[in-house]
């Protein structure tokens, strides 16, 4: 076991640990501007048409905030 844990605090360079924290803030960040945009269309549908359940659903789901969102 403890051959284990050398071999993987060997392999977790600080490098790897602020890249992979780096892609996870960018992966975190694409998923919120994904979320808003998704909102804003449904929010704002053209011509006046009413949301359909699946629509009315999703807005519900992703228009309330999260716990721990600013």
């Amino acid at each position: 076991m403890s051959a284990a844990i050398i071999d993987i605090s060997n392999e977790a360079t600080v490098d790897n640990v602020d890249a992979a924290l780096y892609g996870t803030r960018k992966a975190r960040k694409r998923k919120g501007e994904a979320k808003e945009v998704l909102v804003s269309l449904l929010k704002n549908k053209p011509f006046f048409l009413p949301l359909t359940q699946d629509e009315r659903r999703l807005l519900r789901v992703y228009a309330t905030p999260t716990e721990g969102s600013p």
